[in-house]
């Protein structure tokens, strides 16, 4: 049956006991496949076999002679009558933030909510069309329970005082809390959703975050962790401005870009996806983090400074998780206090596959000797890497890249 005639195809379907879910064992959906010529068409087909976090096993039932089993992602299946098998959770944390500042610079506002949210449902809700996504929300923010609520028509909603927690673990204790809301609602309803979507709120996205493609899944995916330099590689992480300020040695025109020094040891840590599963397991990193402080203490390669970057990259890789990356920091998105800052990437200016010897965090931020890599390097931890930075015309409000 091909694609165009599915909608028409639907009630024909027959009425077969199912199971308690509409695309559990033993239910009768439809399944996408492709024929000789490569083209999808939609087929009527039973679930045999449905593990969380793997890919579906189904019976063809429209095979000439004889029926066909099938492995297939939960994205290609719809239920007898149309709706989406493949179930995602979009399970937020932390504070709200604000659009010109910092949260303990400028607090909560519901002018951020209302910025971030519209790029939410643009572009990784609506973006991905494949998922049926519920919504999660925690926050620290008590008072903005009501507007979160207008917002999302989240599936639960907890607004809570934050507990007297330094930063890191209050990171911690917030991506634990989101995490649980989702484990709740699976264990009330008896499944697991096929992608769980862990992320802040203040994130404002420019482009689609595609994750369709992912499911099913065995990593832990975040986006590519990139940085910006001077062109001269003189100055590392700089802040580019439409007129340079002679005061500052970071204040750039333009910039190349490049993997951020951090990019081997710790993790961007606007979002994170993964299988239900594993993201229950993940989102316990706060447990680890006195053990981690102990093992390698601070200021060190693996602890460089006391910020969840590190900790979260040292739990996922502790508890066996692969990392995938996809989405580009700044270009495809950024925090919503910088979404007036609008870099792009140009032409390639120099050969990416350089690393700046040691970190230093230091105002400068200067490199004593960079050194080569493996061809090829650099791009797999910002695809972006050797390009020109630049500043769209009107941009502003740039923080260090």
């Amino acid at each position: 049956m091909r694609l165009d005639a599915f909608a028409v195809a639907l009630c024909c379907v027959g009425c077969d006991a199912l199971s308690s879910l509409p695309c559990g064992v033993g239910a009768r959906v439809w399944a996408r496949t492709a024929d000789t010529l490569g083209d999808s068409e939609w087929v009527q087909a039973r679930v045999l076999r449905r593990d969380p976090g793997q890919a579906v096993v189904v019976q063809l039932l429209e095979v000439e002679n004889a029926s066909v089993n099938a492995t297939l992602p939960p994205t290609s299946l719809r239920t007898r009558h149309g709706g989406l098998c493949a179930r995602a959770a979009l399970c937020f944390f932390g504070r709200v933030g604000n659009l010109h500042g910092k949260f303990d610079e400028a607090g909560s506002a519901s002018e951020a909510l209302e910025v971030s949210s519209n790029s939410v449902w643009e572009n990784v809700i609506r973006a991905n069309p494949d998922l049926s996504w519920d919504i999660f929300a925690h926050t620290w923010d008590e008072a903005m329970g009501a507007a979160i609520g207008q917002a999302y028509r989240p599936t639960a909603l907890v607004a809570e005082a934050q507990p007297r927690l330094e930063n890191v673990l209050s990171f911690a204790e917030a991506c634990r809390r989101a995490a649980a809301l989702k484990a709740r609602k699976e264990a009330t309803d008896g499944f697991r959703y096929d992608l769980v979507l862990l992320m802040r709120w203040d994130i404002f996205f420019r482009r689609p975050l595609r994750l369709s493609h992912l499911v099913p899944t065995d990593r832990l995916w975040t986006g590519h962790w990139c940085s910006v330099h001077a062109e001269d590689l003189s100055v590392r992480e700089v802040v580019l401005n439409e007129t340079r300020d002679e005061s500052d040695i970071r204040s750039q025109r333009s910039g190349v870009f490049a993997p951020s020094q951090f990019a081997t040891s710790g993790l961007h840590d606007f979002w994170f996806a993964a299988s239900s599963e594993n993201i229950d397991r993940f989102a316990a990193w706060g447990q680890l983090v006195p053990g981690l402080r102990e093992r390698y203490g601070l200021t060190t390669d693996e602890i460089p400074v006391h910020v969840g970057h590190f900790y979260t990259f040292l739990h996922a890789r502790a508890i066996g998780l692969t990392l995938g990356y996809t989405g580009l920091s700044y270009l495809d998105y950024t925090l919503v206090r910088y979404r007036e800052c609008r870099i792009q990437a140009e032409e390639v200016i120099r050969s990416p596959d350089v690393f700046c010897s040691h970190w230093e965090i230091s105002v400068p931020r200067q490199c004593e000797q960079w050194l080569p890599t493996p061809e090829g390097w650099a791009a797999g931890y910002c695809p972006a890497a050797g390009r020109r930075a630049t500043l769209s015309s009107g941009s502003r409000g740039c923080g260090r890249f």
